[in-house]
C-alpha cells in the first residue's frame, strides 16, 4: 500500500478451511490489513507563546523506517473545535516542517499529523497537545531549536528572539539583560547575561528583536545539553525559553534503536530495531520513565570510565521534582467543597497536589534547576471549575452524575474487553546479538502502563564500543483509568481505592465506572458502580473505601465505558447501536496479618537401598498464633544443592547492604556453577541466572574497596580495611575468575595489603572489627585469622610474593600442636588439606573427633553459637578436598552432613554470612562427590489423623527440580515413607505470624511515638523513637540491624535518614516497601536512642500497630521485639 491503513473487511461469501476441501462455514468475518508506514513530530515543543510563530516537523517513514521522500502528509490544527487542513509535503530526509500563525489562539491546540483525510483513518496518527504558555504582559522569548545532534568539537550558534511589551522595560535604563544558563548532566556548564542595547525604543506598543548565543560544544555537553534564557522585568515579571539539543559522542561502532512506533496503545505489538556494527553483543534496557524520579539512569556511566567522570542525576519527570524538594500544596480549589454530614472533617485527606501549567516555573522545573525567587513566575489558578466538576470534588463520589448507562439498549456487549495488569517498572533487560547483518528485529508487546518508556543500548564488536539512549516510545490511549491504592495493609484496617478517569479526547464523555470486590473480601461482593460527565482534557476520581479482610495478595478491577456525547452532557440521546469506548484496570494489594513473622522449618535425609525408610515432620502452631496467618508446605529434593539452586538470590533473609553480606550472596553462585558443570546439569537459564548475579555482585564488591586495596563492610565509610572481608574477597574473586571476568590487579591488591600485615611469625595480625565477635575469647584471634587468610591464598594459588604463603605455613605449622579449640583445629584441618599435609591434617582431624558431638546417627562441633555450622563445614572441607577421597571420609561426611542440612533455613542458607558461604561451599563438595549416585525412589507424606496424603517421585531427570505441596492448615505430625534407591531430602517448612513477645533476655527495646496522642499534625507525620541496649553476656554485640516496620500509608522521611546516618553508631540504612533497616556497628549494655520521622503517603485507617525488632545479625536468635502504634491509629 502507498499509505497506512487499517481496513476492515467484512463477508457472508462460504469461507473454506485450508486442507477441508468440500467443508465450508459461513458467517461475518472481520480481516484486518495494515501497512506500518509511520508519521511522526519531531522535537516539539507542548507549549505555544501566542503572537510567536510556531514550527515544526513532521517525519514520514516506510515500513522498514526509511525515510518518505517527497510525499504528502496532512497536518490537523484544532483551533477551539475547528478543525484547519495543511498540505506538507516532505524532504529528502523524510521531513516535512510547518509555521503556525498563533495570534488567534488562545486555549489548548490540538496538532494531528496525518497520511490521509479520509474519514475513520484516525488509527495511526501523530498527536500532540499545544498549550498556552502564560505571560501576563504577553512578552515572549523564543530559542531556536536544532533538528539534528549538535557535532562536538564545534562552536554552535543559537538564534533568540524577543517579543516584549514596552510597558515591561526600565524607562531609565538604556539596555536590556538577558540571562542564559547551559546545563548537562544536572550541572550548569555556563551562566552569562547578555545585554542588548535599547537607546531609543522604536515607535509602538512592543518591542521585538533577536539576538546570538554562541557556545562551545564539548564532552561536558554530552548527551544532551538545555539552554534555559530568561529576562526579569521591573515589575516582578519573567519572560523565559529553553531548548534542548543532542550531543552523541563519535564512537566507531554506530548503534541504533528504533522503535517502529512512537506511540503504542498498551498491550499493542511493536518492534524495536537493534542495529551496530555486524557481530556486535548488545545490552538493551527499557524502564518506565516514572522510574527514573527514584533514581536516574546513569547514561554515561561508561563514557565516564572512558573519558574520566562520573555523573549523578536525576530527571524531572511527570510526577515532578523527588518529593524531599517538591513544592507540595493544597489544591486551591477544594478549600470550600462541602463535607458529607456523615463524615468528620479530618477524615477528608487531600491528595498531594502539582501544578502542571505551561509558564516559566515549570520551564525552570524541566530544566532541573529549583528557583529560589520573589519573581511572578507561575501561572495564577483558576477556580471557575464547571459544575460537573465540583460535583466530583469530594473524596467519596457523593454527587456524582446522575445519568448512568444502564438502559437496557445501551447494556455494553457480553464480550469481555481487555483488561490492562500488566505494569512492570523494567521492560527489557536483555543482551541481543545484531549477527552478521548488524541488525536484529526484537518482537514485543507493550506494557499495559500509560507512560513513556526510556531505552538505552550499548554494544561491544570488532570495531569497539558505541551507545545510545534515552530513545523513547509512549504507551497511550486518549481514554484511560489509573487505580491507586497502598503497596500493602494490615488485616482488619481500612483503605481507600481512588479510580483516576482520564479523558484527552476531544469532547465530553458520560463514563460509567464499575469495581469488583474480590471474592470473600468484605461486604458487599458485587461490583460498586459510580459515573461522571468527564469532558475533554479533564479528569475524574472515584473512590470506594475498602476494609481489608481477607489475607494474601489481592486483586481489584475496575472497568469502565464512555458514551461520546456533545455539549456538557446535559442532553444525552441514547442510541442502540452507540459505540462505547472502553479501559479495565487490575492491581494487587498486599493484605499482611499482624505481628512478626516466624518461620520454622525441620529437614529429613531419607536414604532407602531398597527397602522404605520412616522419618516424620512435625508441624505446630504455638498458642499466640494470629488468627489464620499460619501456612505450611512441604518440598522435596533429590539433590542437596536443589534448595540452594532454587533460591540462588535469597539464601539470607537478612539485610544484604554491606561488603560482607554481598559476598555472602556472591560466593555460593560460583559453587553451584563449579558443581552443576561437573555433574553435566547445567542449563542455559541457571547459567545466565548465575552469571548475572557473579558480574553484579563483583561490580558492587569494588564500592567497598579502600584505595589501599582492603575492604570493608562499609568501604571509605569505615576509617580501616578490615583483614576478615579482605581475605573473604580473595577467596570468592579467585574461585570466580574461572567463569567471569575478575580483573587480576583486585585480587593482587588485596593480597599485597595482607601481606603487609604479616608478622615475623608468619602469622597475619587482625585489623578491623571481628565479622563475628563470638569467636573472641574461645578463639585466638590471631591464629584464627591467619588461617583464614592462608586458605585465601592457597585457593588463590597465584601469589606473587611465594614467601607470603611459605610464612603463613609456617606459623599455622608452629602453632598446630598447642590450638586447643574447634574453630581453629578445623579450619587448620582444612588449610593443611590445601597445603598437601597429610601428617598435619590427620592430627588436627584425630583432635576434632575428641568434640564431636553425636545425635542419632549426625555428628556436629560446638552448640554456643552459629559458628557450629561454620566450624562443621570447615570439618567437610577437609574430609573432601585432598587428593584422594577415602570411604571413611565419605562416611564421616555422611554423618555431618545429616546434620548440616537440618541447620538450613527454608531458602537453603543458614543463620548468617560466614557459615553460609562456608556451608554452601561445603555441600556443593558432597554433592560432586556424590552425584553419581543413582536415585529412584518414590516418597509419600501423609498424616492418618486429618486425612492428608500426598505422593512424590524423584529420579536423576528431576533431582533439581525443587516438588512442593501446600499441607493443610490442620497442622501437626507427617509421616514421611521413602522406598527405592537413593537420596531424598525432605524439608517442612511452616510460616506464621505472634504478637511480639515481650523478652529481653537479649535486649532491651523500648519504643514511643512523638506526639503519642493524635492531633492533625500527627495524622500525617510522626516521629518514632527507639531506646535499644544490649543485655546478653557479652560485653558488645557484633553488627547490630534494627528492623523499622512500616505503618501502613507511612514511610520515611528522606532528610530524617540523613540525620539518622549522622550519628556514629550508624554505618547505613535501607528502605523497602515493608521497613526500614538500621545497621549499627555494634550494641553495648548502654542505652542508645534512634529517631525517625515518617509520612503519609496513602490515606489508610483503622491502624494497627507496626513492629520494631532489634536483633545480632551473627546470631538473629539473640533478639528483641516490641511495637508501637501511629498517635491516630484509632480514629
Amino acid at each position: 500500500m502507498e499509505q497506512m491503513y487499517v481496513t476492515l473487511i467484512q463477508t457472508d461469501k462460504p469461507m473454506y478451511k485450508p486442507g477441508q476441501i468440500g467443508l465450508e462455514e459461513s458467517g461475518s468475518h472481520f480481516i484486518e490489513f495494515t501497512d506500518h508506514q509511520t508519521v511522526e513530530f519531531v522535537n516539539l515543543d507542548s507549549y505555544y507563546q501566542k503572537g510567536i510563530p510556531f514550527t515544526g516537523m513532521l517525519k514520514a517513514r516506510t515500513l522498514k523506517r526509511e525515510p518518505r521522500k517527497n510525499e504528502k502528509v496532512y497536518l490537523v490544527v484544532n483551533v477551539d473545535e475547528v478543525d484547519t487542513n495543511i498540505t506538507l509535503e516532505t524532504d529528502a530526509n523524510g521531513i516535512a516542517r510547518f509555521t503556525l500563525d498563533t495570534s488567534e489562539w488562545n486555549d489548548m491546540v490540538s496538532l494531528t499529523g496525518k497520511f490521509s483525510l479520509e474519514d475513520g483513518d484516525d488509527m495511526f496518527v501523530a498527536l500532540n497537545w499545544l498549550f498556552p504558555f502564560y505571560s501576563e504582559s504577553n512578552s515572549f522569548l523564543k530559542v531556536q531549536t536544532v533538528a539534528e545532534d549538535l557535532l562536538c568539537s564545534t562552536k554552535q550558534s543559537v538564534s533568540v528572539e524577543y517579543t516584549i511589551d514596552k510597558n515591561e522595560l526600565d524607562p531609565e535604563s538604556d539596555h536590556l539583560s538577558f540571562f542564559y544558563i547551559l546545563m548537562s548532566k544536572g550541572e550548569i556548564i555556563t551562566n552569562k547575561e547578555h545585554k542588548v542595547d535599547v537607546p531609543n525604543l522604536p515607535s509602538g506598543p512592543i518591542l521585538q528583536g533577536s539576538f546570538n548565543i554562541t557556545f562551545s560544544v564539548n564532552v561536558n555537553l554530552v548527551p544532551v545539553a538545555t539552554l534555559l534564557v530568561y529576562a526579569i522585568f521591573p515589575d516582578g515579571e519573567v519572560a523565559a525559553d529553553r531548548a534542548r539539543y543532542r550531543v552523541p559522542v563519535c564512537f566507531d561502532n554506530k548503534v541504533q534503536l528504533e522503535f517502529t512506533e512512537n506511540n503504542v496503545r498498551p498491550g499493542g505489538n511493536v518492534n524495536l530495531d537493534v542495529k551496530a556494527d555486524a557481530g556486535s553483543l548488545c545490552s538493551v534496557r527499557s524502564v518506565d520513565k516514572g522510574l527514573l524520579l527514584l533514581q536516574e539512569h546513569k547514561t554515561n556511566e561508561i563514557l565516564s570510565r572512558v573519558m574520566g567522570y562520573y555523573e549523578y542525576m536525576f530527571e524531572i519527570n511527570r510526577r515532578g521534582f523527588p518529593y524531599t524538594i517538591e513544592d507540595f500544596e493544597p489544591y486551591p480549589c477544594l478549600e470550600d467543597a462541602p463535607v458529607p454530614p456523615n463524615r468528620a472533617k479530618r477524615s477528608i485527606k487531600r491528595a498531594p497536589w502539582y501544578q502542571s501549567e505551561a509558564d516559566v516555573y515549570s520551564l525552570f522545573k524541566s530544566s532541573n534547576l529549583k528557583v529560589f525567587t520573589n519573581t511572578r513566575i507561575r501561572k495564577p489558578v483558576t477556580c471557575e471549575l464547571p459544575e460537573y466538576t465540583r460535583r466530583f470534588s469530594i473524596k467519596d463520589g457523593v454527587g456524582a452524575a446522575d445519568r448512568k448507562l444502564d438502559s437496557p439498549s445501551t447494556a455494553p456487549a457480553s464480550k469481555e474487553h481487555p483488561v490492562r495488569k500488566f505494569f512492570p517498572e523494567t521492560w527489557l533487560y536483555d543482551l541481543v546479538s545484531v549477527g552478521p547483518q548488524g541488525k536484529k528485529s526484537l518482537n514485543l508487546t507493550a506494557p499495559h502502563s500509560i507512560t513513556e518508556w526510556v531505552t538505552d543500548a550499548f554494544c561491544v564488536g570488532n570495531s569497539g564500543f558505541g551507545e545510545v539512549h534515552d530513545i523513547r516510545m509512549k504507551t497511550f490511549q486518549p481514554y484511560f483509568i489509573d487505580l491507586l491504592l497502598p503497596y500493602s495493609v494490615v488485616q482488619k484496617e481500612h483503605f481507600t481505592l481512588t479510580a483516576l478517569v482520564y479523558n484527552y479526547l476531544n469532547h465530553c464523555v458520560l463514563v460509567e465506572v464499575a469495581l469488583t470486590i474480590p471474592p470473600d473480601f468484605g461486604e458487599p461482593r458485587t461490583d460498586i458502580e459510580k459515573s461522571a460527565c468527564i469532558c475533554g482534557q479533564e479528569t475524574a476520581s472515584f473512590t470506594w473505601n475498602i476494609t481489608a479482610t481477607k489475607l494474601g495478595t489481592i486483586p481489584f478491577k475496575v472497568t469502565s465505558r464512555a458514551l461520546h456525547v456533545e455539549g456538557d452532557c446535559s442532553d444525552v440521546v441514547l442510541d442502540p447501536e452507540t459505540k462505547f469506548k472502553h479501559d479495565a484496570v487490575q492491581k494487587t494489594i498486599l493484605v499482611k496479618p499482624s505481628g512478626v513473622e516466624v518461620d520454622k522449618t525441620h529437614t529429613s535425609l531419607l536414604c532407602p537401598t531398597g527397602d522404605s525408610v520412616r522419618g516424620e515432620i512435625s508441624l505446630v502452631l504455638p498458642d499466640n498464633v494470629v488468627e489464620g496467618s499460619g501456612h505450611a508446605h512441604v518440598t522435596v529434593l533429590g539433590d542437596i544443592m536443589g534448595n540452594i539452586i532454587s533460591n540462588l538470590g535469597n539464601l539470607l533473609q537478612l539485610p544484604t547492604g554491606c561488603g560482607e553480606q554481598n559476598m555472602a550472596l556472591f560466593a555460593p553462585n560460583v559453587y553451584v556453577l563449579e558443581y552443576l558443570e561437573s555433574a553435566k546439569a547445567l542449563t542455559p537459564e541457571i547459567k545466565d541466572k548465575v552469571l548475572n548475579y557473579l558480574t553484579t555482585g563483583y561490580q558492587r564488591q569494588l564500592m567497598f574497596k579502600h584505595d589501599n586495596g582492603a575492604y570493608s563492610a562499609f568501604g571509605k565509610r569505615d576509617e580501616e580495611g578490615n583483614t576478615w572481608l579482605t581475605a573473604m574477597v580473595v577467596r570468592c574473586f579467585s574461585k570466580a575468575q574461572k567463569t567471569v571476568f575478575i580483573d587480576e590487579k583486585h585480587i593482587q591488591d588485596a593480597i599485597k595489603w595482607l601481606g603487609s600485615h604479616q608478622l615475623d611469625n608468619g602469622c597475619f595480625r587482625s585489623v578491623g572489627k571481628l565479622f563475628n565477635n563470638g569467636l573472641k575469647g574461645a578463639v585466638d584471634d590471631e591464629m584464627a585469622i591467619s588461617a583464614y587468610i592462608t586458605v585465601a591464598l592457597l585457593e588463590h594459588g597465584t601469589v606473587h610474593n611465594s614467601s607470603l604463603v611459605e610464612n603463613a605455613l609456617r606459623c599455622l605449622k608452629d602453632a598446630a600442636n598447642t590450638v586447643n579449640n574447634t574453630y581453629n583445629e578445623a579450619i587448620l584441618a582444612y588449610a593443611f588439606t590445601l597445603s598437601g599435609d597429610k601428617d598435619l591434617r590427620q592430627h588436627m582431624l584425630d583432635e576434632l573427633e575428641k568434640d564431636v558431638i553425636e545425635e542419632g546417627g549426625s555428628k556436629h562441633w560446638s552448640e554456643q553459637w552459629s559458628g557450629a555450622v561454620e566450624i562443621s563445614s570447615y570439618v567437610l572441607l577437609a574430609l573432601l578436598s585432598g587428593d584422594e577421597v577415602t570411604k571413611k571420609d565419605l562416611e564421616l561426611s555422611s554423618n555431618i552432613i545429616s546434620w548440616v542440612i537440618k541447620q538450613q533455613n527454608p531458602w537453603g542458607g543458614f543463620y548468617s554470612t560466614q557459615d553460609t558461604v562456608v556451608a554452601v561451599h561445603a555441600l556443593s563438595k558432597y554433592a560432586r562427590a556424590t552425584y553419581h549416585e543413582k536415585r529412584d525412589v518414590a516418597l509419600t507424606v501423609h498424616s492418618g489423623l486429618i486425612g492428608y496424603q500426598n505422593r512424590f517421585h524423584v529420579d536423576d531427570s528431576n533431582r533439581l527440580l525443587l516438588q512442593r505441596a501446600p499441607l493443610p492448615d490442620e497442622l501437626g505430625t507427617y509421616i514421611i515413607t521413602a522406598t527405592g534407591t537413593g537420596c531424598v531430602y525432605v524439608q517442612g517448612h511452616l510460616k506464621y505470624h505472634t504478637h511480639p513477645a515481650e523478652s529481653f533476655q537479649h535486649f532491651t527495646l523500648k519504643v514511643t511515638t512523638e506526639p503519642d496522642n493524635c492531633t492533625a499534625e500527627a495524622e500525617r507525620s510522626f516521629e518514632i523513637h527507639m531506646a535499644v541496649s544490649y543485655s546478653g553476656n557479652r560485653a558488645t554485640t557484633n553488627m547490630g540491624i534494627i528492623d523499622v516496620y512500616h505503618v501502613s500509608g507511612f514511610a520515611p522521611v528522606a532528610r530524617s535518614l540523613k540525620l539518622l546516618e549522622k550519628k556514629e553508631n550508624v554505618k547505613r540504612t535501607e528502605v523497602t516497601d515493608e521497613k526500614m533497616s538500621i545497621y549499627l556497628e555494634e550494641l553495648t549494655h548502654e542505652t542508645e536512642t534512634f529517631s525517625i520521622v515518617v509520612k503519609q503517603e496513602t490515606p489508610v485507617s483503622n491502624l494497627q500497630p507496626a513492629n520494631v525488632i532489634v536483633y545480632d545479625y551473627y546470631d538473629p536468635r539473640e533478639r528483641a521485639e516490641a511495637e508501637y502504634h501511629a498517635p491516630c491509629a484509632g480514629n
